[in-house]
């Protein structure tokens, strides 16, 4: 699913695409880890956590970290695109 999404929306020409993984469970962790030391799979992938609260905030922090990014680059006089969040919770 990590690989899956960014995959798909790697041909966007509209959008950027971050991503945000949230799983109720933490007994994936140190074997996840592990994984995204041996392939990592890019910036877009922003983050997980068990908690989904806690990724709402994670999210919140991202929204405000673009905005600001967003009105920096207009000042300037530059283009900027979207990014679109999105939180994957596995089933």
């Amino acid at each position: 699913m990590i690989r899956e999404r960014p995959g798909q929306t790697s041909d966007d020409a509209v959008s950027d695409h971050w991503f945000f993984l949230s799983h109720p469970d933490d007994d994936w962790y140190p074997k996840f880890y592990h994984l995204l030391e041996k392939q990592p799979v890019g910036p877009r992938f922003c983050g997980y956590t068990n908690h989904v609260d806690l990724s709402s905030f994670f999210m919140l922090a991202a929204r405000r970290f673009i905005e600001e990014r967003e009105r920096r680059a207009r000042e300037a006089g530059r283009h900027f695109r979207p990014v679109r969040l999105h939180l994957l919770i596995p089933a």
